[in-house]
């Protein structure tokens, strides 16, 4: 818990798949996963998946976790006029919702994201990419998985993303060619190699010393 864990090995050797396999996207071949019951996970694929008729705010909130539902109710009881807009004014108060909001467009201005009502299959995949990480980042989780997320990010985003993963007490499991953001996030790294996994305390600079 709270560590920031990156999975190295040469090309092919495995790494997505493994971290298809915790998220419970690909099955094993053998073998069990045990998950804490208070996990949480949020995974960020390398091709992110999404509705291309979602706009940029919509697909944010687009899981089903307590603060979406409750943005996503409020916005449809504005539209709508609908009197259950003080309860839900009222849970929002409750569970913090506004600032929740607040928090996703400032982090989307931060990845140089301002008009949130762009259409996703309207985008270039690099924004895709960084609405993704954004979702990926905000959205209610303990637990985070990263497949290459600086893959298609310019430098301005990548020391943005940086700096979160070094602040952030979520767990953080990822894949990445980034051996400065490995330095500077990363305190364990795992290896494969031949199959078998080794363990390393420290950074990638610690790791290649070792």
């Amino acid at each position: 818990e709270g560590d920031k864990t990156a999975l190295i090995g040469v090309n092919g050797c495995g790494k997505t798949t493994l971290l298809k396999i915790l998220a419970g996207i690909e099955n094993t071949d053998k073998g069990n996963i045990y998950k804490n019951n208070e996990l949480k996970l949020n995974y960020l694929e390398q091709i992110p998946k999404f509705d291309k008729n979602h706009t940029i705010y919509e697909h944010i909130l687009s899981d089903n976790d307590l603060k979406s539902t409750l943005l996503k109710k409020y916005t449809k009881a504005v539209e709508t006029g609908s009197e259950e807009i003080y309860k839900i004014i009222e849970d929002m108060e409750k569970y913090d919702v506004f600032s929740y909001e607040s928090e996703i467009k400032s982090t989307l201005s931060a990845f140089g994201i301002d008009n949130f009502n762009y259409i996703m299959g309207e985008l270039s995949f690099g924004t895709v990419k960084r609405v993704a990480i954004v979702k990926v980042l905000l959205n209610e989780s303990n637990f985070l998985l990263l497949d290459e997320p600086t893959n298609h990010l310019d430098i301005d985003t990548i020391m943005y993303l940086q700096e979160f993963l070094q602040k952030t007490k979520k767990t953080v499991f990822m894949v990445t060619h980034d051996r400065y953001l490995l330095d500077s996030v990363c305190n364990v790294i795992l290896e494969i190699d031949k199959q078998t996994l080794f363990s390393y305390a420290g950074n990638y600079s610690f790791y290649l010393e070792k």
